[in-house]
């Protein structure tokens, strides 16, 4: 699997989409998230929803935290209200870039507007 990460991230690169993180920053700004993330969640999130908490402490890779921003934002909004869980998203989506494929990134929405 190390193989296959390493070989997109070279394509990537070559194409000039985006610069390609080291692994040293992948791994830093990974955790920062992760952190933010359960710092957003809370005592009372995570004792509301003791699985998304360990699924966003346990999380792999960069791309499983991105999978379960929707997951952790419905933990958050059960504590902070929906509209504070959105923000809260919209601001961890930009702490993303760069780490992800193009692919991956979120696309403005006609929805927030």
């Amino acid at each position: 699997m190390r193989w296959v990460k390493t070989t997109i991230s070279s394509v990537w690169g070559m194409m000039g989409l985006q610069p390609i993180p080291t692994e040293d920053e992948l791994h830093d700004r990974t955790e920062e998230i992760r952190e933010r993330m359960l710092d957003i969640l809370g005592d009372s999130g995570a004792e509301l929803s003791p699985t998304v908490r360990r699924r966003v402490q346990y999380a792999p890779d960069i791309e499983s935290l991105w999978y379960m921003r929707s997951e952790w934002m419905a933990a958050v909004s059960a504590t902070q209200g929906e509209a504070a869980a959105a923000a809260h998203v919209r601001r961890l989506n930009i702490s993303f870039s760069g780490l992800l494929p193009d692919a991956l990134q979120s696309r403005p929405s006609t929805l927030s507007q």
